[in-house]
């Protein structure tokens, strides 16, 4: 989960917004990104797809599902 997590920190550097700034812009209070960032909290559903939107990471990703190997 750490990983993933990471991946949003990395984002937000990237194009120098807040941590305060991507909540509001995801909807969601600065509080909770900072847990989620930290891997101490995985997203909602709702907010995971957000999140995907703003940053083009898999929101699957976030919520922890891998991916199905194709057979």
């Amino acid at each position: 989960m750490q990983d993933e997590a990471h991946l949003i920190t990395k984002y937000r550097n990237a194009v120098g917004i807040s941590q305060a700034a991507f909540a509001e812009r995801v909807g969601c209070k600065r509080s909770m990104m900072n847990l989620i960032e930290k891997g101490e909290r995985r997203p909602s559903a709702d907010l995971a797809g957000r999140i995907q939107e703003a940053t083009g990471i898999d929101a699957r990703r976030l919520l922890g599902i891998k991916a199905e190997n194709a057979a």
